[in-house]
């Protein structure tokens, strides 16, 4: 294993939470090769995780870039980095894909952090909806996974973060969801995305409990104003 310094820990456990949370294993080549494999369509992920493993292990990954948009200018390009020699490096910290290794489980806050924020950079998004029956904003960070065992690691480190979660049963897959203010805000102040528009819509979310709040108080001003008068 390399000597890593406290920020490469860090970059190494966000490459391993977005390769938990989404990257894949290419098949083997004629020679016997496994790649592993990062894609998504957003360009900023992908430059990261190039970024992170020249970083840690001085390997230039390659890029290509499915142009979907020239298809449908509504449709978002597509991006992949892979690596061969990447898979002996990485597997020497995460021997399974399907369960969080020691260098995290044991690690620091800092390296949890780092883990969760690239595992929710690959696996994570933001939803803000309106619950009509309720007249009522539903706003919420969620992540899905079929694996079970893995989300309530997620969830306990979360915890140690003072962030609330719930784990859901979905259809074919499980549904870690954060609601509440206060756990938005540590999320965003403790992990964060570094993907633009999920952060984006993560501050959005906060936001909105702003808007709701000072609704509020005028509602209460306004009763309060209304019964004197009386």
């Amino acid at each position: 294993m390399l000597e890593l310094t406290d920020s490469n820990k860090k970059e190494l456990a966000y490459l391993i939470g977005a390769f938990i949370g989404d990257g894949y294993y290419a098949r083997p080549d004629k020679y016997g090769h496994t790649r592993i494999c990062f894609s998504s369509s957003d360009k900023e992920f992908v430059f990261k995780i190039k970024d992170i493993i020249k970083n840690i292990f001085s390997l230039d990954t390659g890029l290509s870039i499915d142009k979907l948009s020239l298809k449908n200018p509504s449709w978002r390009d597509h991006y992949r980095t892979s690596s061969r020699s990447l898979y002996r490096l990485l597997m020497a910290y995460l021997p399974d894909k399907n369960s969080v290794p020691s260098f995290v489980r044991g690690g620091s806050l800092q390296i949890k952090s780092g883990f969760l924020s690239g595992f929710f950079d690959a696996e994570g998004g933001v939803c803000i909806s309106t619950i009509k029956s309720r007249n009522a904003i539903d706003r919420r960070l969620y992540c899905h996974n079929s694996n079970l065992r893995l989300l309530y690691e997620v969830k306990s480190y979360l915890k140690e973060m003072d962030i609330d979660s719930f784990i859901q049963n979905g259809k074919g897959a499980y549904s870690l969801n954060v609601w509440g203010y206060k756990n938005l805000v540590n999320f965003k102040n403790l992990i964060g995305f570094t993907i633009n528009r999920k952060e984006e819509k993560l501050f959005e979310a906060i936001c909105s409990y702003k808007v709701i709040r000072k609704k509020y108080r005028n509602m209460k001003l306004m009763l309060k104003n209304n019964m004197e008068a009386d």
